[in-house]
This record gives C-alpha cells, structure tokens and sequence, in this order.
C-alpha cells in the first residue's frame, strides 16, 4: 500500500500467475466502507471491489462485497472464467 486507509491510496495485489493488479481506494469510510478500482495488462483487464460494513444490532453486523471485472478483457474473463473469478475472490 502507497499510504493509509483512505481515499485515493494505492496498492498492488500480484496474483498467483504473476499478473499485478493496481488499484485505488475510494468512498472509505471507517468503520462503513471502502471500494476499490484497478487494472491489469495496460487497462485492457479493470476491476471494482466494494464492501459495505452494515450492523445490524449491538452484537452482529454484516458485511456486503462485490467485485466486478470489465474492459476489453476482462469483459471475456468474467464471462468465460467467471467460477475461477468467484472462487479466487471468496477463497483469499
């Protein structure tokens, strides 16, 4: 990570084949949520991520995620690979 946890922060995941992916934070807010914005192979691959902290009464809160792959590959990606997608977000 280029710094703290707040917008505009960057960092780069490298995923099992070497692939990096960059990314950057937005709508952080402690305790609420965070979403995140990247891309891969010179933007042809882009990703968003969104998680969501929700309580739900003093002893249970619950958490919503998304992750979303676009652009010219990541289009075919999410379409063709889209179990090896779910399982390698849900898995880490």
């Amino acid at each position: 990570m280029s710094g703290p946890l707040i917008d505009g922060t960057t960092f780069t995941l490298v995923q099992v084949d070497g692939a990096e992916f960059t990314f950057t934070l937005s709508n952080v807010v402690q305790n609420k949520s965070i979403h995140f914005t990247g891309k891969s192979y010179g933007g042809t691959i882009k990703a968003e991520g969104k998680i969501y902290i929700i309580p739900v009464d003093n002893f249970t809160t619950r958490i919503e995620y998304s992750f979303e792959l676009f652009g010219a590959i990541g289009n075919v990606i999410g379409i063709f690979r889209k179990k090896d997608v779910v399982s390698g977000t849900e898995a880490r």
